[in-house]
């Protein structure tokens, strides 16, 4: 009885060790994938405030 709850309780821990490094290799491709798409299309989706002005507020110099 004892094994089988050691058997049960690695399979358990072995079981939640896939899922954690299947969620963290989707959670880098999800990364790898979107930022150099956003990293591209910042100048185009972005209304200007963050590029070019540099935090400079109209009127000032």
């Amino acid at each position: 009885m004892l094994a089988l709850r050691r058997l049960r309780a690695f399979f358990r821990a072995f079981y939640a060790s896939i899922v954690m490094a299947l969620g963290l290799s989707a959670f880098a491709v999800l990364c790898l994938v979107w930022l150099p798409f956003a990293w591209i299309l910042r100048p185009l989706l972005s209304d200007g405030a963050e590029s070019g002005a540099h935090g400079r507020r109209i009127g000032r110099r």
